[in-house]
């Protein structure tokens, strides 16, 4: 690996990651949804490697943009409902 893409790398990451803090931080906003999947990104992080585990690929392939869409919005939408339901108990689990 040379030393420019490394750099780059960092460089994307980092205005990636501006947005937010100037948003969040310095602005003082708050994201509900984005503080619900923080609370527990390891159980989230679980989650979908199980899902994925247990039904691997659901849409095939050949299957049009509609298709994977939907696939995506189910996917995440039952890793965002442990999430909530996490976040609504007020547990919290850390390492």
């Amino acid at each position: 690996m040379t030393a420019p893409y490394p750099l780059y790398a960092a460089g994307l990451c980092f205005l990636s990651y501006l947005p937010f803090y100037l948003l969040c931080d310095v602005g003082g906003w708050r994201i509900p949804h984005l503080s619900v999947l923080g609370m527990n990104p390891l159980v989230i992080y679980i989650v979908q490697q199980a899902l994925g585990d247990m039904h691997g690929t659901i849409i095939p392939e050949s299957s049009g943009p509609a298709a994977a869409l939907a696939g995506f919005a189910g996917f995440y939408l039952i890793c965002y409902a442990v999430a909530w339901k996490l976040h609504r108990d007020r547990i919290i689990i850390k390492l």
